[in-house]
C-alpha cells in the first residue's frame, strides 16, 4: 500500500509540474493551448445555446409536445453511439497503453502489485480514449445545468449516467484488447484494434444514415418526425439498460427525485466492475505480457539480399511511406474515410437542393467540412510523425540527414495525402451538385491551398511541441502542441465556408451592414494560409536543429 501511495503522489507532483511551466515556450504553449480550447468551446456553446433558443420556440408549438418524452427518445441513440465508439475506440488505445508502453518494464520490477499496475493503465486507457468526447459534450452539461429547470437533478443523472457508459464500454474494450493479444502479437493487434474501430465507425455512420436526416429538409417531414419523437413516450418494461438510462435522464428533466437512483446505481456498478475487472484480469495481463516479450525477442526475421541504396530523398520518401502505411491507425482512418465518401456520395444526391442559392449554400458549407477533415487527419498522423520516433530522435541527431530535408520529405508525403483526400471530396460534390466552373474553381483554390498549408503547419507545430514519451500517437496530439495546431487549422478552415459560398457572404454582409471585398479576402486567406505554415516550419525546424534530446 506504501508503495501505490508514493505512485500515486509522484504521478499528482508531475501533472502538478506540468501545470507550471518554466520556460518562455512552455509558458506561451500552455496559454495558447488554454486560448484554442476556451475559443472552441466557446463557439460550441454559442452554437448549442443558438440551436436551444431556436428549438424552444419551435418545438413547444408541436401538438403534445412533452419534454420528457421527447429527452427518453432522443438520448438512447446517443447512448448507443458513444458505447460503439468507446468500446471500439478503446481498444486500440488500450493495446498500445497495455503492451506497448515504454512505462510497464520498468513498473514491474517495482514493489506495486500487478494489480495496481493493470488498475493504472486501464484508467489511463479509458481516460485517453474517453477525453475528446468528454471534451466536446462539456458545454451540453453546461447548457442543461444552465437552462434546466431543476439543473443539479439533471446534471447529476446526465453525469451518472454517461460516466457509466464511458467506464463499462472502455472496460470492455480493454478486456477485448487481453483476448486479441494472446491469439497475435501486440504490434500486430493494434492493427487489427485500428481496423475494428474503422469497422465500428463505418457501422455507426451508416446506421445515422439509415435514419434519413434528409427528412429535416422537409418542412412537412421534420414536424412529423419530431411529433413522434416527442409525442410517444418509449415502453418502460424495456430491459435495454440505455434505454433505461435514458428514461432515467428523462425524469429527471421533469424533477423527479427517482431518477437519480439508477443512475447512481449503473454508475456504482461500473466502478465495481471496473475494480473487480483491475483485480481479477490483472495476472491474465502480466502472463500476456511477458508473454508477448518473449515470443517478440525470439521472432526470427528474414535476413533479405543486401540492396544499394538510392538517392537520400529516395530512402527518406520511402521510410516515411511505409511509417504511415504501419500506422495503427491507418486502417481506421481509411475506413472511415471511405464511410465519409460514401455517405457524402449519398447526402449529395438526395438532399432536396435544385435551385442555385441553394448549391451554393451546400457546396460552401461542404468547402469547409472538407478542410475539417483534412485537419482532423493531420492532427492524427501529421503532428504526431515527429514523437512517434520516441528515443531514436537522439539517435537520428547523430546522421548526416540535414533537417530541413527530412522535414520536406515528410511533409510532402503528409500534403500528398491531404491535397488527394480533398481534391475527391470537392470535385465529387461538385460533380453531384453540378455548380457552375467559376464556384468549382474557388472552392479547388480553397482546399489546394488548405490541403498543402494545413500539413505544413501540423508538422511545424509537431516539430516544435514533440512528446516523445507519448505511449501512442492520440497521447501526443492530445498536448498543448496540438491544441495549437488544430486552432490554427480551424481558424483556417472556417472561413472558407463563407469566402466559398456567395450566400452565406451576403448573409454575413447584411448582419454587419457593410460590403465585403470578395476577392480581397480570399487573398488575405491564402496569403494568411502561408505565412502560418512557413511561420510554424520555420519554428520546428529550428527546435529540430537546437532542441536538447537528452533533457526529458
Amino acid at each position: 500500500m506504501a508503495a501505490t501511495i508514493v505512485a500515486a503522489k509522484n504521478t499528482a507532483r508531475a501533472g502538478c509540474r506540468a501545470l507550471v511551466p518554466e520556460t518562455f515556450r512552455e509558458r506561451a504553449s500552455l496559454a495558447a493551448m488554454a486560448f484554442s480550447g476556451i475559443l472552441f468551446l466557446s463557439l460550441e456553446t454559442w452554437g448549442l445555446e443558438a440551436f436551444y433558443r431556436l428549438a424552444s420556440r419551435i418545438l413547444p408549438e408541436l401538438p403534445g409536445f412533452r419534454l420528457e418524452i421527447f429527452a427518453a427518445n432522443l438520448l438512447p441513440a446517443f447512448f448507443a453511439g458513444l458505447a460503439v465508439l468507446m468500446t471500439f475506440g478503446s481498444l486500440t488505445t488500450a493495446v498500445s497503453l497495455l503492451f506497448l508502453s515504454d512505462e510497464i518494464p520498468f513498473l514491474i520490477p517495482l514493489p506495486v502489485r500487478p494489480g495496481t499496475i493493470f488498475r493504472r493503465q486501464l484508467g489511463l486507457s479509458i481516460a485517453y480514449s474517453s477525453s475528446p468526447a468528454l471534451f466536446l459534450l462539456a458545454p451540453l452539461a453546461g447548457l442543461l445545468a444552465i437552462h434546466s429547470e431543476h439543473a443539479l437533478l439533471a446534471l447529476a443523472a446526465f453525469l451518472a449516467s454517461l460516466f457509466s457508459v464511458i467506464i463499462l464500454c472502455g472496460l470492455a474494450g480493454a478486456l477485448l484488447s487481453l483476448g486479441l493479444v494472446r491469439l497475435i502479437p501486440p504490434d500486430r493487434a493494434r492493427l487489427v484494434a485500428g481496423t475494428f474501430s474503422a469497422l465500428s465507425l463505418g457501422a455507426a455512420l451508416v446506421g445515422a444514415r439509415q435514419t434519413r436526416p434528409e427528412r429535416l429538409f422537409d418542412p412537412v417531414a421534420a414536424v412529423e418526425l419530431l411529433q413522434g419523437l416527442a409525442s410517444e413516450p418509449p415502453s418502460t418494461s424495456s430491459r435495454n439498460p440505455l434505454q433505461l438510462l435514458a428514461l432515467a435522464c428523462a425524469r429527471a428533466l421533469t424533477g423527479d427525485p427517482g431518477s437519480l437512483y439508477p443512475a447512481l446505481g449503473a454508475l456504482g456498478f461500473a466502478l465495481f466492475l471496473f475494480l473487480a475487472a483491475a483485480r481479477g484480469f490483472a495476472g491474465v495481463h502480466l502472463a500476456a505480457f511477458r508473454k508477448s516479450r518473449e515470443e517478440g525477442t525470439r521472432r526470427i526475421t528474414s535476413v533479405r539480399e543486401p540492396r544499394a541504396a538510392r538517392t537520400l530523398t529516395r530512402e527518406l520518401f520511402d521510410a516515411e511511406v511505409r511509417n504511415l502505411a504501419r500506422d495503427a491507425g491507418t486502417p481506421a482512418q481509411i475506413g472511415s474515410l471511405l464511410a465519409v465518401l460514401i455517405l457524402n456520395v449519398l447526402n449529395m444526391r438526395l438532399l432536396p437542393v435544385s435551385d442555385a442559392a441553394g448549391k451554393d449554400l451546400v457546396f460552401g458549407l461542404q468547402t469547409g467540412l472538407t478542410l475539417f477533415l483534412v485537419s482532423a487527419l493531420c492532427l492524427r498522423f501529421t503532428f504526431p510523425s515527429v514523437s512517434t520516433e520516441g528515443r531514436t530522435a537522439l539517435l537520428l541527431r547523430t546522421f548526416p540527414v540535414d533537417p530541413l530535408r527530412a522535414l520536406a520529405v515528410r511533409l510532402a508525403v503528409h500534403s500528398g495525402v491531404a491535397v488527394f483526400l480533398a481534391a475527391t471530396l470537392t470535385l465529387t460534390s461538385g460533380f453531384l451538385l453540378e455548380v457552375p466552373a467559376p464556384a468549382l474553381a474557388l472552392s479547388s483554390y480553397f482546399v489546394l491551398l488548405g490541403g498543402l498549408t494545413i500539413p505544413a503547419i501540423q508538422l511545424g507545430m509537431g516539430a516544435l511541441y514533440p512528446r516523445f514519451d507519448a505511449p501512442n500517437a492520440i497521447a501526443a496530439a492530445l498536448g498543448p502542441g496540438g491544441f495549437v495546431a488544430i486552432g490554427i487549422s480551424m481558424l483556417l478552415a472556417i472561413p472558407t465556408t463563407a469566402l466559398a459560398s456567395r450566400e452565406v457572404l451576403s448573409l454575413l454582409e447584411s448582419l454587419i451592414r457593410r460590403p465585403l471585398p470578395h476577392l480581397t479576402l480570399s487573398l488575405l486567406w491564402g496569403g494568411g494560409a502561408i505565412l502560418a505554415a512557413w511561420t510554424s516550419l520555420r519554428l520546428g525546424l529550428q527546435a529540430r536543429r537546437t532542441a536538447d534530446l537528452s533533457l526529458p
